[in-house]
């Protein structure tokens, strides 16, 4: 059987994404490395000169390769990345942030203004009121799930199954723990404006140690015993199992009783130190 030499050229459009490109580069090389491979092994086993022949190369084709690699995650769940990682980061983080900003600003803007004076003339307590604010700031925080949900879900194709009842449940939780410390930190501080600030600083550094800016799997064994100081921390290890990594309600039952733990500790401690 004679063969021909044949030119493979490799054309670039102008309009073409470089990553795509290089994908589609790396993809022919690995097909003529192992074109070579396979003719490389019809020749060692033919072991002669004119006896290599079309159907020989089809037997070789034919045959399981003798290699094989089998790879894994040494005893632990892969990194989340991409989408997966950025939807639960940026949702955590968010609505922290607003949470915190909205809860802690408007309780100091109604105590200057007299409003929470207004309220004492009924008969409702401290802890009363403080569960009307918690439960506003959550229905805020809800729509803001929703909307995060949507664009993850639509736009960019998370895939969230059948774990979405998980991933709302946890998402509530976290905005009732966001909007507990939101009114927690407005009943401890008087000026509006310290609020805000001290709001966003504590979100920036909950979400940095919480690990919503980068996968706690690549940093340091410190920064993973951290996060677990914040709920932050706890939120993305139960959405990371349940989108990330596929796992059921049962896996998260855990991170759930801490969040609930610390909403019910700011709920207490909110309505000890409410001013009117």
């Amino acid at each position: 059987m004679n063969f021909q030499q044949t030119k493979l050229k490799f054309l670039k459009r102008d309009d073409s994404g470089e990553a795509d490109a290089v994908l589609i580069e790396v993809h022919l090389i690995r097909a003529l490395i192992a074109l070579n491979g396979h003719l490389l092994e019809t020749a060692a086993v033919t072991n002669g000169a004119g006896t290599f022949s079309e159907a020989q190369l089809h037997d070789i084709l034919a045959k399981p390769n003798p290699v094989s690699l089998h790879t894994s995650f040494a005893g632990r769940q892969p990194v989340p990345s991409g989408f997966n990682f950025s939807l639960p980061g940026n949702l955590v983080m968010y609505i922290m942030m607003n949470l915190l900003i909205f809860g802690g600003s408007t309780i100091a803007a109604e105590r200057r203004s007299g409003v929470i004076k207004r309220f004492m003339v009924h008969p409702v307590t401290h802890l009363q009121i403080v569960m009307g604010k918690i439960y506003g700031l959550m229905l805020l925080g809800a729509v803001q799930i929703l909307f995060f949900l949507a664009v993850g879900k639509f736009l960019f194709h998370v895939n969230l199954g059948a774990n979405l009842p998980g991933v709302l449940l946890t998402l509530l939780v976290f905005a009732w723990v966001a909007a507990s410390l939101g009114v927690l930190i407005g009943s401890l501080s008087a000026a509006e404006d310290r609020v805000v600030g001290i709001c966003v600083l504590a979100s920036l550094l909950m979400a940095a140690i919480g690990g919503c800016w980068w996968p706690l799997e690549i940093g340091p064994p410190l920064m993973k015993t951290l996060s677990l100081c914040t709920p932050n921390g706890w939120a993305l290890q139960a959405l990371h199992q349940l989108i990330s990594f596929g796992s059921g309600l049962n896996a998260v039952l855990v991170p759930l009783a801490v969040l609930g733990i610390f909403g019910a500790t700011a709920n207490l401690l909110a309505a000890k130190f409410f001013r009117s």
